[in-house]
Protein backbone atom coordinates (compact mmCIF):
# COMPACT_ATOMS: atom_id res chain seq x y z
CA UNK A 1 0.00 0.00 0.00
CA UNK A 2 1.03 3.54 -0.87
CA UNK A 3 1.03 6.67 1.71
CA UNK A 4 0.22 10.31 0.34
CA UNK A 5 3.93 10.67 0.36
CA UNK A 6 4.75 7.97 -1.99
CA UNK A 7 1.26 8.81 -4.15
CA UNK A 8 2.22 12.24 -4.94
CA UNK A 9 6.32 11.91 -5.32
CA UNK A 10 5.59 8.66 -7.63
CA UNK A 11 2.96 11.36 -9.69
CA UNK A 12 4.83 14.28 -9.01
CA UNK A 13 3.38 17.50 -8.06
CA UNK A 14 1.57 17.66 -11.58
CA UNK A 15 -0.87 14.96 -10.08
CA UNK A 16 -3.02 18.16 -8.47
CA UNK A 17 -3.29 19.58 -11.60
CA UNK A 18 -4.14 17.17 -13.35
CA UNK A 19 -7.25 16.34 -11.41
CA UNK A 20 -7.90 19.70 -11.09
CA UNK A 21 -8.47 19.72 -15.10
CA UNK A 22 -10.32 16.28 -15.23
CA UNK A 23 -12.79 17.83 -12.86
CA UNK A 24 -13.24 20.87 -14.29
CA UNK A 25 -13.67 18.95 -18.14
CA UNK A 26 -15.50 15.56 -17.21
CA UNK A 27 -18.99 14.77 -18.48
CA UNK A 28 -21.04 15.06 -15.43
CA UNK A 29 -22.13 11.50 -13.91
CA UNK A 30 -25.95 11.62 -14.41
CA UNK A 31 -27.65 8.45 -15.52
CA UNK A 32 -29.88 5.47 -14.77
CA UNK A 33 -29.98 2.01 -16.73
CA UNK A 34 -31.46 -1.44 -16.37
CA UNK A 35 -30.00 -4.32 -14.36
CA UNK A 36 -29.65 -7.48 -15.43
CA UNK A 37 -33.33 -8.33 -14.06
CA UNK A 38 -34.57 -4.81 -15.65
CA UNK A 39 -34.48 -2.64 -12.40
CA UNK A 40 -33.64 1.04 -13.01
CA UNK A 41 -30.82 1.75 -10.76
CA UNK A 42 -29.38 4.92 -10.54
CA UNK A 43 -25.77 6.05 -10.38
CA UNK A 44 -27.01 8.60 -7.40
CA UNK A 45 -28.36 5.58 -5.25
CA UNK A 46 -24.37 4.76 -4.50
CA UNK A 47 -24.09 8.56 -3.34
CA UNK A 48 -22.41 9.07 -0.55
CA UNK A 49 -22.06 5.33 0.11
CA UNK A 50 -20.07 3.76 -2.13
CA UNK A 51 -16.40 4.92 -4.49
CA UNK A 52 -17.04 3.39 -8.16
CA UNK A 53 -15.72 1.47 -10.49
CA UNK A 54 -16.98 1.86 -13.92
CA UNK A 55 -16.17 -0.67 -16.43
CA UNK A 56 -17.70 0.48 -19.85
CA UNK A 57 -17.68 -1.82 -22.49
CA UNK A 58 -18.46 -0.58 -26.10
CA UNK A 59 -18.03 -3.93 -27.82
CA UNK A 60 -16.11 -6.91 -27.58
CA UNK A 61 -14.89 -9.83 -29.24
CA UNK A 62 -15.43 -13.12 -27.70
CA UNK A 63 -12.13 -14.33 -26.86
CA UNK A 64 -11.56 -10.68 -24.55
CA UNK A 65 -14.29 -12.13 -22.26
CA UNK A 66 -11.50 -14.07 -20.52
CA UNK A 67 -9.77 -10.91 -19.81
CA UNK A 68 -12.25 -8.95 -17.79
CA UNK A 69 -13.45 -11.79 -16.27
CA UNK A 70 -9.93 -12.75 -14.84
CA UNK A 71 -9.33 -8.55 -14.36
CA UNK A 72 -12.81 -8.51 -11.98
CA UNK A 73 -11.66 -11.30 -10.71
CA UNK A 74 -8.48 -9.97 -9.47
CA UNK A 75 -10.01 -6.97 -8.22
CA UNK A 76 -13.02 -8.23 -6.42
CA UNK A 77 -11.45 -9.02 -3.08
CA UNK A 78 -10.51 -5.68 -2.38
CA UNK A 79 -14.06 -4.00 -3.23
CA UNK A 80 -15.95 -4.67 -0.10
CA UNK A 81 -12.80 -3.77 1.92
CA UNK A 82 -12.72 0.16 -0.14
CA UNK A 83 -15.98 0.77 0.38
CA UNK A 84 -16.59 0.36 -3.27
CA UNK A 85 -18.99 -0.97 -6.21
CA UNK A 86 -18.27 -1.98 -9.99
CA UNK A 87 -20.68 -1.18 -12.45
CA UNK A 88 -20.06 -3.27 -15.05
CA UNK A 89 -21.86 -0.74 -17.99
CA UNK A 90 -22.27 -2.37 -21.49
CA UNK A 91 -24.71 -2.90 -24.09
CA UNK A 92 -24.59 -7.06 -24.13
CA UNK A 93 -25.52 -7.56 -20.83
CA UNK A 94 -26.31 -11.48 -21.93
CA UNK A 95 -22.19 -11.85 -22.78
CA UNK A 96 -21.62 -11.63 -19.46
CA UNK A 97 -24.53 -12.24 -16.95
CA UNK A 98 -23.03 -16.06 -17.49
CA UNK A 99 -20.00 -15.28 -15.15
CA UNK A 100 -20.76 -12.11 -13.85
CA UNK A 101 -23.70 -13.48 -11.91
CA UNK A 102 -21.79 -15.76 -9.24
CA UNK A 103 -21.31 -16.06 -5.72
CA UNK A 104 -17.71 -14.60 -6.64
CA UNK A 105 -18.94 -11.27 -8.43
CA UNK A 106 -22.92 -10.54 -7.41
CA UNK A 107 -22.52 -8.74 -4.13
CA UNK A 108 -19.35 -6.88 -5.73
CA UNK A 109 -20.34 -6.13 -9.51
CA UNK A 110 -23.63 -4.66 -10.73
CA UNK A 111 -24.20 -5.16 -14.42
CA UNK A 112 -25.97 -2.35 -16.33
CA UNK A 113 -27.51 -2.48 -19.76
CA UNK A 114 -26.55 0.29 -22.06
CA UNK A 115 -28.72 -0.52 -25.11
CA UNK A 116 -28.46 2.29 -27.12
CA UNK A 117 -24.90 3.76 -25.90
CA UNK A 118 -25.17 7.01 -24.02
CA UNK A 119 -23.62 6.44 -21.46
CA UNK A 120 -20.38 4.34 -23.70
CA UNK A 121 -20.63 7.42 -25.75
CA UNK A 122 -20.21 9.61 -23.00
CA UNK A 123 -16.87 8.59 -21.77
CA UNK A 124 -15.71 6.06 -25.07
CA UNK A 125 -14.74 8.22 -28.48
CA UNK A 126 -16.02 5.78 -31.35
CA UNK A 127 -12.63 3.94 -32.18
CA UNK A 128 -12.42 2.80 -28.03
CA UNK A 129 -13.27 -0.05 -27.10
CA UNK A 130 -13.78 0.08 -23.20
CA UNK A 131 -13.06 2.34 -20.27
CA UNK A 132 -12.52 2.69 -16.73
CA UNK A 133 -13.74 5.26 -14.80
CA UNK A 134 -12.58 5.71 -10.97
CA UNK A 135 -15.20 7.44 -8.91
CA UNK A 136 -15.34 9.24 -5.30
CA UNK A 137 -18.67 8.81 -3.42
CA UNK A 138 -19.53 12.48 -4.50
CA UNK A 139 -19.39 11.33 -7.70
CA UNK A 140 -15.69 13.07 -8.89
CA UNK A 141 -14.17 11.40 -11.13
CA UNK A 142 -10.37 10.73 -10.00
CA UNK A 143 -8.99 8.09 -12.58
CA UNK A 144 -9.87 7.53 -16.22
CA UNK A 145 -8.18 4.79 -19.02
CA UNK A 146 -10.16 4.20 -22.20
CA UNK A 147 -8.53 1.91 -24.86
CA UNK A 148 -8.41 0.19 -28.30
CA UNK A 149 -7.48 -3.30 -26.91
CA UNK A 150 -8.59 -5.10 -23.79
CA UNK A 151 -5.40 -6.70 -22.82
CA UNK A 152 -4.21 -3.24 -21.69
CA UNK A 153 -5.95 -3.03 -19.22
CA UNK A 154 -5.16 -1.06 -16.14
CA UNK A 155 -3.02 -3.48 -13.25
CA UNK A 156 -6.19 -4.05 -10.57
CA UNK A 157 -3.08 -2.94 -8.30
CA UNK A 158 -3.17 0.36 -9.99
CA UNK A 159 -6.75 0.85 -9.44
CA UNK A 160 -7.20 -0.59 -5.54
CA UNK A 161 -3.92 2.25 -5.11
CA UNK A 162 -6.30 4.79 -6.42
CA UNK A 163 -9.44 3.44 -4.87
CA UNK A 164 -6.95 4.25 -1.52
CA UNK A 165 -6.08 7.36 -2.35
CA UNK A 166 -9.44 8.63 -2.73
CA UNK A 167 -10.43 6.93 0.60
CA UNK A 168 -7.57 8.66 2.23
CA UNK A 169 -9.00 12.22 0.71
CA UNK A 170 -12.13 11.31 0.71
CA UNK A 171 -12.62 10.13 4.61
CA UNK A 172 -15.96 9.71 5.72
Amino acid sequence: MHTRDDFFTFFGKSILKSLQIMKNSSPRLDFSLPDHQGNLINIWDFRQKYNLILLLIRSIEASSWQLYFDWLKDLSPYVHELKCKILLITPDIFSFSKNILTPLFSQRVILLKDANLKVVSTFLEENQTSGILVVDRYGEIWYQWTGHKEEHLPLPQDIIDWLDFIERQCPE
